[in-house]
């Protein structure tokens, strides 16, 4: 019977288990943004604006021809400049590659105009104002532990006082009430600092990668080359 018992809360456990993994996953899924290169939709292009919009509007719903076939998908890695823009180690992938999503490109080295240096530097700065709002909700943190450590053994021993009808100072009691206090703003700041960084996570997630700047965006090939390297043209966004 013992082991009847011990074989049906087994099984209760395991699918508990499984069912919170489960909801777990599927609440990353609903509140993850994947990365996207769908930005900045009306740009300009050789003195002319160009909107993007009806391949966005494609790319989340591929249905029928792809417009503006001639856009490029690039991914890749910022490896150095030169006086056209960027100069990247990519996968480019065109209007094929696009209706066959298994398909990629071959990694190699081509050249961006108009690179999105907006987006490189709000880049850095999320990656920044995530670094020191860590380091400082770290030192938060153990301000809290320490004034909580003192505020439970300050209210130990005025419970100990209590218990025995002894008289509590004055000093005894606001020492407590000081080192409770420091805890509580602690907490408080972390709960701040916890929701900045949620939002400055959100912001990271539209990233390919979050420890380095990852390029992910749609650029028209320029049709020739530049010191032997494919030169692409991001366009420049209007806001």
């Amino acid at each position: 019977m013992l082991s009847l018992l011990v074989g049906l809360w087994s099984g209760m456990r395991y699918r508990l288990v499984s069912w919170t993994f489960f909801v777990a996953m599927l609440m990353f899924v609903s509140v993850a943004r994947p990365a996207s290169p769908l930005k900045d939709p009306k740009r300009v292009i050789n003195d002319r604006t160009v909107d993007l919009s009806p391949l966005f509007r494609w790319w989340n719903k591929p249905v029928g021809e792809r417009p503006l076939s001639g856009w490029s998908h690039i991914t890749g890695s910022v490896v150095g400049t030169n006086s056209w823009g960027w100069i990247l180690e990519a996968r480019t992938e065109g209007a094929d590659a696009e209706k066959n999503k298994s398909a990629s490109g071959k990694s190699s080295r081509i050249v961006l105009k108009n690179p999105p240096v907006q987006e490189l530097t709000k880049f850095n700065e999320l990656v920044s104002r995530s670094k020191a709002l860590n380091e400082k909700r770290t030192s938060l943190s153990a301000q809290a532990s320490q004034a909580e450590g003192h505020s439970q053994e300050l209210s130990g021993q005025l419970k100990v006082n209590r218990k025995y009808h002894a008289k509590s100072s004055p000093a005894l009691r606001q020492e407590s009430r000081h080192w409770h206090e420091l805890e509580k703003q602690a907490k408080d700041q972390i709960k701040l600092i916890d929701k900045d960084l949620k939002e400055i996570d959100g912001q990271l997630a539209v990233f390919p990668e979050r420890d380095r700047y990852q390029l992910d965006c749609l650029a028209l090939p320029a049709g020739h080359l530049e010191n032997g390297l494919a030169l692409y043209d991001h366009g420049v966004p209007l806001k």
